[in-house]
């Protein structure tokens, strides 16, 4: 099994996918699946899928940074239900609050400390794409948003204090260079974890790949990890572990590089 992330792991500058299909499909060919571990909503990742070669059928994706787990086919033993999207019956597994259970207590917070923010879900495809820094094509899809707010500000100390009460009431936070993630659920890490537990797909080499301190919960957990690094080669993250493989690329030609080298591995 391959869990990746996709933005800065598989998808580079200016959503750059060059020959990610091609690596895609030797996956598939040679008999590994594609687990999709990103905090991006579902909506995002099945507009993503075509364009990544990646059958709705076989998607299986961790949402929201941990909000949910889809799957295209059966292969959980526990779910929450099904959802019919692009014409493909997804079912879900919900591990996080929806939105609207925890916005309330966000709400009072932002208020009390006299943040003036702006909220991805719900936006307009324009104001998406100033928050997201996406095509405004992409971010009204990353607008659609279930378990995971995403917020911007102005005032990025703002952001910064309005985290750190957030983490301290319990919430899942992560906090990038321009935005915040807010969820009630316990990340990517532990998200992995379930899926790997009520999956029917059992057991197997697992390979992680990264990008960022998000994806760090799981990547250490991996049989085998890699992270990716930024357009100028720096890293993002860095794991406990040692035995973690820094491709020589940044994304997309670093992924698909590591994809090559994984199956190498497992030849």
């Amino acid at each position: 099994m391959v869990y990746s992330d996709i933005d800065w792991t598989i998808m580079g500058p200016g959503e750059d996918l060059t020959g990610v299909c091609r690596a895609i499909e030797k996956l598939y060919i040679n008999g590994l699946e594609l687990v999709l571990v990103t905090a991006k909503s579902i909506y995002e990742v099945v507009n993503l899928a075509e364009k990544i070669c990646m059958p709705l059928n076989r998607l299986i994706a961790v949402v929201e940074s941990g909000g949910a787990i889809y799957t295209g086919r059966r292969l959980l033993t526990t779910i929450t239900g099904s959802k019919t999207i692009n014409g493909v019956d997804l079912e879900y597994l919900q591990l996080g609050q929806l939105i609207p259970e925890f916005w309330h207590e966000v709400e009072d917070l932002i208020s009390r400390l006299h943040c003036r923010v702006s909220r991805l879900t719900g936006a307009d495809a324009v104001r998406a794409s100033e928050i997201t820094l996406l095509r405004p094509e992409s971010a009204r899809y990353a607008s659609m948003r279930e378990y995971l707010e995403v917020l911007w500000s102005p005032d990025q100390q703002c952001l910064d204090r309005l985290g750190g009460m957030l983490a301290e009431m319990g919430f899942y936070i992560h906090r990038s260079a321009r935005l915040l993630h807010i969820g009630m659920h316990k990340g990517k890490g532990v998200a992995v974890d379930v899926f790997r537990r009520r999956s029917i797909l059992g057991g197997g080499a697992s390979i992680g790949l990264g990008d960022s301190e998000a994806d760090k919960d799981y990547l250490e957990h991996m049989d085998h990890a890699i992270v990716i690094p930024t357009p100028d080669m720096r890293l993002r993250v860095r794991l406990n572990r040692v035995d973690y493989l820094i491709p020589p690329y940044p994304a997309p030609r670093g992924w698909v590089y590591s994809i090559d080298v994984i199956l190498g591995m497992l030849r």
